[in-house]
């Protein structure tokens, strides 16, 4: 009967974690991936909603530009990390409200916003000296 038993409880849990994989929803996440080349840096924000919302991009102070995207942003994409970065412009970014901040390592750069779809949709903001 213990065999029997443990069959059944086998067979019970592999249905059970094939049922959870199917119904289960993928996560939905705003991606950030760092390039550097040369003397510019690239920051690419992927959205996995597949919308490519409408943002603004501003520089806010000496070393310091902001990326404004809509209000319920965070309703349908996840909050990226607060991150550093090697590159020889970008330093960090970091999240507040609806926006991400972009430190950059000196006040002597300018910036370039792109939107591209790769499929999904993204935003490029490449910092150039």
């Amino acid at each position: 009967m213990t065999v029997k038993s443990a069959k059944i409880t086998l067979w019970s849990l592999g249905l059970a974690l094939i049922a959870g994989l199917l119904i289960a929803a993928p996560a939905q996440a705003l991606r950030v991936t760092f390039n550097s080349k040369g003397d510019s840096d690239r920051l690419t924000f992927s959205f996995d909603s597949g919308k490519l919302p409408n943002t603004s991009v501003s520089r806010t102070g000496k070393q310091n530009v902001v990326i404004t995207f809509p209000d319920t942003i965070w309703d349908s994409e996840a909050k990226p990390s607060p991150k550093d970065f090697p590159g020889k412009l970008v330093k960090s970014i970091r999240t507040s409200g609806n926006s991400i901040q972009i430190v950059t390592r000196t006040s002597g750069f300018g910036y370039i916003k792109v939107p591209n779809d790769y499929g999904k949709g993204a935003v490029c903001f490449t910092a150039v000296p």
